[in-house]
């Protein structure tokens, strides 16, 4: 979670959690904000593209899992609700694009 602080980014990702796990559908995209209470956070999930399976961000899950399961990027907009992808998208800081395939170079790049 680019662009939050930590304990909103654990707040968010916990209840994106508990959502999943209580059945809510949590399909990707879609514009969590009022589904989760944090109606000053406009989020999205979205799938992230199996080219970064195989990059540093995926250690763990291939030591725990043997493979990387399926994943999702959860996306944050801008105050005015732009996304990365939108026009105009003023967030401040650069999230990773891992909805988008793997352009190559990600520090302390790993290959299976």
């Amino acid at each position: 979670m680019v662009g939050l602080d930590f304990g909103t980014a654990l707040s968010v990702l916990n209840s994106i959690a508990h959502a999943c796990r209580t059945g809510a559908a949590v399909a990707h995209p879609q514009t969590l904000a009022t589904l989760l209470g944090h109606p000053q956070v406009f989020l999205q999930l979205r799938p992230v593209d199996p080219t970064w399976h195989t990059t540093s961000l995926f250690n763990v899950a291939r030591e725990y899992f043997g493979s990387v399961p399926q994943a999702v990027q959860v996306v944050m907009a801008d105050k005015e609700g732009r996304f990365p992808w939108d026009a105009g998208h003023s967030l401040g800081v650069r999230q990773p694009s891992l909805w988008e395939p793997y352009p190559g170079g990600w520090p302390d790049e790993n290959t299976q």
